[in-house]
């Protein structure tokens, strides 16, 4: 799970301001980048946050009027604010959470490094 072009340039400068050191300096064991995609994802959701770029990652489930069943899948809507929709807006659905974690980073990546480019 990676950042591309504009985006990792401003994600780096994001993540010093905010943590006071640079992705690459993250521990003595390991880099920002070098940690698990798990690990990685919410601190991708607060900077995309902070730039106006949504993830809404939701389960979907199987119920049977009394419960909950068993997990069907997970439903992606990644968004930036200010884009037209007619022709941005995308609902993504994988099985699994890592699969849908991965996507919607790929996801807001894309619309952040078009919002960048204006």
């Amino acid at each position: 799970m990676e950042l591309t072009g504009k985006c990792k340039a401003e994600f780096e400068k994001w993540y010093f301001k905010r943590y006071g050191v640079l992705p690459e300096d993250f521990s003595n064991e390991a880099t920002f980048w070098e940690l698990d995609d798990n690990m990685k994802f919410g601190v991708f959701q607060d900077y995309f946050d902070s730039v106006g770029v949504m993830i809404d990652l939701q389960p979907v489930c199987d119920y049977n009027k009394h419960t909950y069943t068993k997990l069907l899948e997970f439903i992606v809507h990644v968004f930036g604010f200010n884009i037209d929709y007619k022709t941005k807006d995308e609902t993504i659905t994988k099985k699994t959470r890592p699969e849908a974690r991965t996507k919607s980073v790929i996801k807001a990546d894309e619309i952040r490094n078009e919002q960048l480019s204006k």
